[in-house]
């Protein structure tokens, strides 16, 4: 099991909604990778933070211990994200991927702590911006496992179709040095969409092409707004799946990847009606 498996089925496993199988493939894999068990600690500690939050309106003495739990592991997370630290090579020479997930991961356990510290409407907030996000991340994480299976031409096909008849969108065979492999019509919590898949030789990018009536960009985007070459993007970054979000008519485009060397902001995988 490597690391996106990992990530992938680590909120079943915190939840205990997990396979005993997966349970234990994903045990298995923390015992033996460092970043990958420092996020499952943090966020089981934020997990149980906000259920005992949830649970009782005033302070209590787990309450007490989960919050200085929390502040310890904040703590942590400064320490090891200083400049120095994250460019350090490990003992094998090469440069160490935690800060590729310590950014992300201490925005949203900063996030969850004021759920801690302020009102249970925040808390319902963040729950709501969990849901958000997570569908389109699964999708992508199970994409980049199955990515043969986008490789018919049948589907790919009459995903095109639905692209262009319902949204008036071009799908590109190419963006930048990616490759459209394929694509398929799907249902992502219970919202249908188009899925595209693109590659090159060592990456993959997601392409969710979804009517704006049913899914918008959430509102804590709103203030990663970039101007780029004259479109709107609004950027998502969460445990090690990166999310960029732009309109084009009645489309709303969203780009997934879990490689950090991937400038989503750049790739734009078409062209339709504004």
């Amino acid at each position: 099991m490597n690391c996106q498996e990992a990530l992938s089925r680590l909120y079943d496993v915190i939840d205990k909604e997990a396979s005993e199988i997966d349970t234990q493939e994903v045990e298995e894999h923390l015992r033996h990778c460092h970043d990958c068990a420092g996020v499952y600690h943090l966020e089981r500690s934020v997990n149980e933070l906000i259920q005992e939050k949830l649970a009782h309106q005033k302070a209590t003495p787990r309450l007490d211990s989960l919050k200085a739990k929390v502040l310890a592991e904040l703590d942590q997370i400064d320490i090891d994200n200083r400049p120095e630290k994250a460019v350090a090579p490990d003992n094998r020479g090469k440069t160490s991927s935690r800060s590729i997930f310590r950014t992300g991961w201490a925005l949203a356990i900063a996030a969850s702590f004021i759920v801690v510290i302020g009102a249970f409407l925040i808390g319902r907030s963040l729950f709501s911006t969990h849901s958000a996000y997570l569908p389109l991340e699964q999708s992508h994480f199970a994409a980049a496992d199955h990515e043969a299976s986008y490789r018919n031409e049948a589907t790919t096909n009459l995903a095109l179709t639905v692209a262009h008849q319902s949204f008036g969108y071009h799908v590109s065979q190419n963006v930048n040095t990616f490759t459209l492999i394929g694509g398929q019509p799907e249902t992502v919590d219970n919202v249908p969409l188009v899925h595209f898949i693109y590659h090159n030789d060592d990456h993959i990018v997601s392409v969710f092409l979804i009517d704006t009536s049913l899914m918008t960009i959430p509102e804590d985007l709103l203030e990663t707004l970039v101007h780029r070459n004259g479109i709107q993007f609004y950027d998502h970054n969460c445990r090690g799946c990166r999310m960029v979000y732009h309109k084009v008519g009645n489309a709303l485009i969203v780009t997934a990847t879990t490689n950090s060397d991937v400038e989503l902001l750049d790739f734009v995988p078409g062209n339709g009606t504004v």
